[in-house]
């Protein structure tokens, strides 16, 4: 059964409102709100690489003018959803292939170049699948927060509202990735640069032994490359949260288009 017509601005019922009036709660023109004003996003309309870049682009550059116009149909955004997780996923793992203790692709340095390649490449793909799971089931959780606390404020977060919400918010995810990448980098860099005071800094040993019982004395590199990681991955997530948090405003009050009674 079709939900009632509603303001997107307000919430207010217009279905029985000429299309031209303006809501006579908040005064938004009654067309701003008819599903045919949500043109889609560029991935929406036609999902190609360019335009999942340009899609990626504008929800970071304008995300409030791209979720008002995202369309709430199913489905639409699980590729970009998948595409994002994906890039986000090898980001994540690449770097640590073959260099952590017991990491087949490490082994495998030994054997013949074919074989080395062979085991990077499936090692990799396995480590891929399983960061871009783990993030598909975050977004899966993001997504069923956003029902719970929509309904919490008396909004209209469908299944599909939260999914579209997630699936272009999900560009955060990428700098989830990246930004433990740049945290390390500059952390090097320091190192390589000023190797006097930089490696005489980064070698101090400190102990740590009356807060964490496993490890007694560690080195400010290790500390520094452990919040780097750590600090880096949690800036992506609020990337991420804040583009969600402006895309569940934006859209809280969405009207999909079996909602429009003039439809049909």
């Amino acid at each position: 059964m079709p939900l009632p017509l509603l303001c997107e601005s307000c919430g207010y019922s217009i279905g029985t409102l000429p299309a031209h009036a303006p809501c006579p709660e908040c005064g938004r023109p009654a067309t701003q709100s008819l599903p045919e004003y949500r043109t889609g996003s560029p991935w929406q309309v036609r999902p190609t690489l360019w335009s999942w870049v340009r899609t990626n682009w504008r929800v970071l550059r304008h995300p409030d003018d791209l979720y008002e116009r995202v369309m709430i149909v199913p489905g639409k955004g699980r590729g970009l959803l998948l595409l994002n997780v994906v890039v986000a996923a090898f980001f994540l793992v690449d770097p640590w292939t073959g260099v952590l203790v017991g990491d087949p692709a490490r082994a495998a340095r030994n054997t013949d170049r074919l074989s080395e390649t062979i085991t990077y490449a499936w090692v990799l793909g396995i480590q891929v699948g399983a960061a871009a799971l783990i993030l598909l089931v975050l977004t899966w959780v993001e997504g069923l927060g956003l029902r719970f606390f929509g309904a919490r404020r008396g909004w209209r977060v469908t299944r599909d509202v939260a999914s579209q919400v997630c699936a272009h918010a999900s560009v955060g995810w990428i700098f989830a990735a990246l930004f433990p990448l740049v945290a390390l980098a500059l952390s090097t860099a320091l190192v390589r640069n000023f190797p006097e005071w930089g490696g005489r800094f980064m070698n101090q040993r400190i102990d740590l032994s009356a807060f964490t019982p496993w490890a007694k004395r560690v080195s400010v590199g290790e500390l520094v490359t452990l919040l780097g990681l750590v600090g880096g991955f949690l800036g992506g997530l609020m990337v991420f949260e804040m583009l969600v948090y402006v895309g569940v405003r934006r859209c809280r009050y969405a009207n999909a288009p079996s909602e429009d009674p003039r439809a049909g």
